[in-house]
């Protein structure tokens, strides 16, 4: 299993930039498919988005809808909730305490 994602090139349309493989690839889809079975999303639906933190090392889905969001941390997440839905609060609290005790770098 791959992912692939895409780019707006400067006429508006969608250009393959890269293929991805790997741990976060099979969590994205297991993430997904637990998603669609949410009740709090079930009748009003969503759009699905993937938020991506690379100075973390953090994927998590994030469940759009126009009456609330959710982000599930995909694993190996290191704020933990791992697949569980967390409203987008919690998430970024956690986030936050995890920059806030991240060593700089040299």
């Amino acid at each position: 299993m791959a992912s692939a994602e895409t780019e707006v090139n400067p006429d508006g349309t969608q250009e393959v930039a890269s293929f991805t493989e790997g741990p976060f690839v099979a969590a994205t889809d297991l993430a997904v498919k637990a998603a669609r079975k949410l009740p709090q999303l079930a009748a009003i639906g969503f759009e699905l988005r993937l938020l991506r933190v690379p100075a973390r090392y953090l994927m998590a889905l994030w469940l759009h809808s126009p009456a609330a969001d959710l982000l599930v941390p995909l694993p190996p997440s290191p704020i933990g909730k791992e697949g569980e839905p967390v409203l987008p609060a919690v998430f970024f609290s956690d986030l936050a305490g995890l920059a806030a005790t991240a060593t700089p770098p040299p």
